[in-house]
């Protein structure tokens, strides 16, 4: 904790008197150096904290590539970046992140009440065939449950934490049987993905999932800094490698579309350097906060602070979909595109074309300005760890909600706080969920 508070203040007394690239640096110095005390404190490494921690890193280096091409005049990608908000923009995100994960570590030793259910082996078998028909099925289950709101997703995700939960098993008995089990589920899931997630980080979330279930069996990091690192590292690096290829043609495409609603491509020279800033910056783009947070920042400017309006959505989420078969769909992040003039919601239609996440710390600053960062990002870190002990990842190789659920957090936790609040209502939904199961079992 002390760690963080001392960068946190470090953000905050030297935030408009040193360069904002300088920030980020000492931001990415502040990951590295927490990931390391935290590593070598022993086994069960593999928490949402370090998880957060680590991908911080990739949203600060995508922030410094912003702040490098805010000056390229044919860059399109950041429409939404005010570049003068960007030194206030970065005190806020830093400190922040600072203040979550101190929030994260201060309530580490608090509970909730636990939700593991253990399985047998026998069971576990009978989970794989179950998980399979749901893998290979997936299209059609999840259009037939849809009504069903968070159990529906819960549905999908037991799933995809299939490979998660037998790659677990895998690891800790080093046997064969779980092996192949996660190998089969984690094809399917892949082989899905390359078909209806073009282009996304959706096509090795498998992948991931499948590290990450490994190396928790595991559980102590010499593993993790042996060859059984390669793999992922191999198709991280072929992903990366790939997007900025194939985000041209995507691009382009999304481009004409610009085109035919706005008229903002003039000739096909703009397209090409369209295509050439998108190759540039690759999927680092996609990683960078500041820009949400520039535009946070005019709209405070411009229209003062929200006092709870952009978060008032959220209280309608906590009302179950059976009981209220029309409640609107919760979509924040369109809200915010359409607030900031960067979407459109089309005649007849009820959604946007296009979604922005405000950030964690953005959306709290928006409503409530630093008081609200330093109250909201400070829970949100303990809501987070409360969540994440209530799955007792690490009690049985054999706890099955404790896979699917602590499965859940850590993959959420590689967004950290760059999405928004909502996510709070979706795991406060999937907990109770699995609270009733226990109860009921």
């Amino acid at each position: 904790m002390i760690l963080h508070l001392i960068f946190l203040l470090t953000y905050l007394v030297l935030g408009n008197t040193i360069p904002p690239t300088a920030m980020l640096s000492i931001a990415i110095a502040e990951s590295l150096l927490a990931i390391f005390l935290k590593v070598r404190r022993g086994d069960n490494y593999l928490v949402p904290y370090v998880v957060a921690i680590a991908l911080l890193i990739t949203n600060n280096y995508g922030n410094i590539l912003l702040i490098t091409r805010l000056n390229d005049s044919s860059d399109i990608m950041y429409t939404f970046t005010v570049a003068e908000y960007i030194p206030e923009a970065v005190v806020i995100w830093c400190s922040g992140c600072s203040i979550f994960f101190f929030g994260y570590l201060f309530f580490e030793k608090k509970n909730v009440p636990p939700v593991d259910i253990i399985v047998s082996q026998e069971q576990a078998r009978s989970l794989f065939f179950t998980m399979l028909v749901v893998v290979v099925f997936s299209q059609t289950i999840f259009s037939s449950i849809s009504f069903l709101g968070s159990l529906s997703k819960l549905i999908g995700l037991l799933a995809s934490i299939g490979v998660l939960f037998f790659a677990k098993l895998w690891a800790s008995e080093d046997s064969k049987k779980y092996r192949n089990y996660a190998f089969i589920l984690w094809a399917i899931q892949t082989y899905n993905a390359l078909f209806h997630s073009y282009l996304r980080f959706e096509t090795v979330t498998p992948s991931v999932i499948m590290a990450i279930g490994y190396f928790a069996g595991k559980r102590k990091i010499k593993y993790l800094m042996s060859y059984r690192i390669i793999p992922l590292v191999v198709i991280l690096g072929l992903f990366i490698n790939i997007f900025a290829q194939l985000a041209t043609y995507r691009s382009n495409f999304a481009s004409g579309i610009e085109e035919i609603y706005f008229g903002s491509i003039d000739d096909e020279s703009s397209l090409d350097a369209y295509a050439t800033n998108v190759e540039r910056g690759g999927m680092f783009d996609r990683a960078s906060t500041l820009g949400q947070i520039t535009a946070v920042i005019k709209l405070v400017k411009d229209n003062g602070f929200y006092d709870g309006r952009a978060s008032a959505p959220l209280f309608q989420a906590l009302i179950p979909r059976f009981l209220w078969p029309d409640k609107p769909k919760i979509a924040i992040g369109q809200w915010f595109a359409v607030e900031t003039g960067t979407a459109f919601i089309q005649e007849g239609r009820t959604t946007a074309n296009n979604s922005i996440n405000m950030t964690i710390p953005g959306e709290l600053y928006l409503d409530f300005g630093w008081i609200g960062i330093f109250i909201g990002c400070f829970l949100f870190g303990g809501f987070i760890v409360l969540m994440w002990n209530s799955a007792q990842f690490y009690v049985s190789d054999y706890n099955i909600t404790g896979a699917i659920w602590g499965g859940f957090l850590l993959y959420s936790s590689i967004s950290g706080i760059s999405g928004d609040l909502q996510i709070m209502i979706t795991m406060l939904s999937y907990y109770l969920i699995f609270f009733t199961l226990k109860k009921i079992i």
